[in-house]
């Protein structure tokens, strides 16, 4: 029987947290990719046809082409959501990252925080761009 003392547990959780967080990243990226590379395009957004107002997440599948061509600046004007949860991601693999260089398993306590900023910017972009303040898609 082997016993593992906790250090090395929470070593191997936060290095297979960072495994999964750097997976997911890149399967996301690849499915992306593929997707804007073959033309293939979302179907228009059902709220903006029905009533003529932008939903939160208008111009997001544009953002991300924008972002997938590094055209930072035209991703956040399309939609920043895409943007914001990029930015997201890398925050948790580096705290990941060090999470496992130190062989520590503690939890990230800005999860919700961070959840509650992007889904806050997310609607102020969306009523300002709904008032006329930000110009339209």
């Amino acid at each position: 029987m082997r016993v593992c003392s906790c250090k090395t547990r929470a070593a191997h959780r936060s290095r297979t947290l960072l495994f999964v967080h750097l997976a997911a990243g890149a399967a996301i990226a690849l499915a992306a990719l593929l997707f804007f590379k073959t033309g293939l395009r979302f179907w228009p957004c059902a709220l903006h046809r029905l009533t003529g107002l932008y939903c939160l997440t208008c111009g997001a599948t544009r953002a991300v082409g924008a972002l997938l061509s590094l055209d930072l600046a035209l991703s956040a004007a399309l939609n920043p959501v895409p943007l914001l949860l990029v930015g997201f991601w890398l925050l948790v693999v580096l705290f990941e990252a060090a999470q496992a260089l130190r062989g520590r398993d503690r939890p990230f306590r800005w999860l919700v925080p961070c959840v509650v900023f992007i889904l806050v910017c997310a609607g102020i972009f969306c009523v300002l761009r709904n008032v006329g303040v930000l110009p339209p898609l």
